[in-house]
């Protein structure tokens, strides 16, 4: 099965042109014009990643990105015109696994979503070990006072 990109961008002909082509590239697309239209569709079909425009109606590219990742867990690439050093700090600063300076085709993107999806994978792992240790953790120290509670009773 193939990953599935959650695209976010409010220049439609940009929009139409990398749908076709991640399409074309074997990826599955759920394409939006606004972060509005976007959470939606993350509300129906969770996408393996997103790749986003850095200035969208209604809330920033960096806002809805924060989203994402906080509501979600859903890592992100910014496809923007922006390539000032405040911005791209930003990105960075917030988890971005790339950013993409337009105009570019879709041959140009593949090499940075492949790479993004590898380096997903590996964060998802971590962070379902970090869920399975703290549940561990959790199982032992109820263990730890059940035996605590055990030994109390039968000492006296």
């Amino acid at each position: 099965m193939s990953a599935t990109i959650l695209l976010v961008e409010d220049d439609r002909l940009v929009l139409h042109m990398l749908t076709t082509g991640l399409h074309t590239a074997g990826f599955g697309v759920q394409a939006a014009d606004s972060a509005e239209m976007a959470m939606q569709l993350c509300a129906g079909k969770r996408p393996d990643i997103a790749l986003l425009d850095m200035n969208l109606p209604g809330m920033s590219g960096i806002d809805f990105a924060e989203w994402l990742k906080i509501e979600n867990c859903i890592p992100f690439l910014f496809l923007s015109a922006y390539s000032d050093e405040k911005t791209v700090k930003a990105a960075a600063e917030l988890g971005a696994l790339g950013y993409l300076v337009k105009p570019l085709d879709v041959s140009q993107i593949l090499p940075s979503i492949h790479t993004a999806l590898k380096r997903a994978e590996e964060i998802r792992k971590r962070h379902q070990a970090e869920i399975n240790l703290n549940t561990a953790l959790k199982t032992s120290r109820c263990i730890s006072m059940a035996i605590g509670l055990l030994m109390q009773r039968f000492e006296t």
